[in-house]
């Protein structure tokens, strides 16, 4: 964790952003698990991810190709669990 630590002060936004994002990310995978709403915690963890691409590339530095994959599985998960109309309609 000390490593999480020195990236969160490298961040500058302080510790308790670690805390909120943490938390945010456990919430998201709780949401996953149940199929109604795992689109929104998928949808939740896309943007999530934006925010660490945007964070590697404008802030910290370092390669953002973790939080690139993830943005996509996350974005696919949202995408095929998206809710359907009971008309047919796309």
């Amino acid at each position: 964790a000390d490593m999480q630590i020195a990236l969160f002060e490298q961040i500058g936004l302080g510790q308790w952003f670690r805390y909120v994002t943490g938390g945010l990310e456990v919430l998201c995978a709780i949401l996953l698990l149940v199929p109604k709403t795992a689109a929104i915690g998928a949808a939740l963890l896309a943007v999530t991810m934006v925010g660490a691409i945007a964070t590697h590339l404008f802030i910290i530095g370092g390669r953002p190709v973790p939080a690139i994959v993830l943005l996509l599985m996350t974005g696919a998960v949202a995408w095929y669990r998206r809710p359907v109309s009971v008309c047919g309609d796309k």
